[in-house]
């Protein structure tokens, strides 16, 4: 044999190594794709699960902030009408209540 065949063969046997590689590398990533694209999947439906479960709580604190609100507002007006009453009335001073002593 010749140099330059020896050269070829060697050159060939390379590239034939080389794209084995490539093609065993592929098929490494095509075979885990799906385990990915599952997992992928797994965590959108779990985010999204978590999403509707975050809009209820999002819901919930606005009912209660609502409410809140609401009998703070009547707390307050309920302090306005004590201290009306005990104004026209300041022979008829009872225990204040502690709860609400430094309110009025």
């Amino acid at each position: 044999m010749t140099d330059t065949t020896i050269i070829t063969g060697v050159i060939s046997a390379l590239a034939l190594i080389l794209v084995a590689r490539v093609k065993l590398s592929g098929d490494k990533e095509t075979a885990r794709s799906p385990d990915w694209q599952a997992y992928a999947d797994r965590q959108a439906s779990e985010l999204e699960g978590l999403k509707g479960e975050m809009r209820e709580v999002r819901e919930e604190v606005r009912t209660l902030e609502n409410r809140l609100d609401a009998l703070e507002r009547k707390y307050r007006s309920a302090l306005a009408f004590i201290r009306h009453l005990l104004g026209a009335h300041p022979q008829h001073r009872e225990d204040i209540p502690t709860e609400i002593e430094a309110d009025l």
